[in-house]
C-alpha cells in the first residue's frame, strides 16, 4: 500500500483540509488513478457541503482555482 497527504481546498472558507490518499493492496483502492479520482470527488462533496450546491466551482468547470 502507498499513501500520501492531499490538501482539499474549500474556496468559500478559504481553508485547506488535509486528507490521506492510499492505494494498493489492503487499501480498498486498486490504483493511484482511482485514489486521485476518489479524492477529487471527496473534495467536490466537501466544497458542496460548505459552499452550497450550484456554485459552478470544482473539477471540470474551469473554475477550480477560485
Amino acid at each position: 500500500m502507498q499513501c500520501y497527504e492531499w490538501s482539499l481546498y474549500i474556496w468559500c472558507l478559504d481553508v485547506f483540509v488535509a486528507d490521506t490518499v492510499c492505494w494498493g493492496e489492503g487499501s480498498g483502492t486498486a490504483t493511484h488513478a482511482q485514489a486521485v479520482a476518489d479524492e477529487i470527488h471527496n473534495s467536490q462533496l466537501l466544497t458542496e457541503y460548505h459552499c452550497g450546491l450550484g456554485t459552478q466551482h470544482g473539477w471540470g468547470t474551469g473554475n477550480g482555482g477560485h
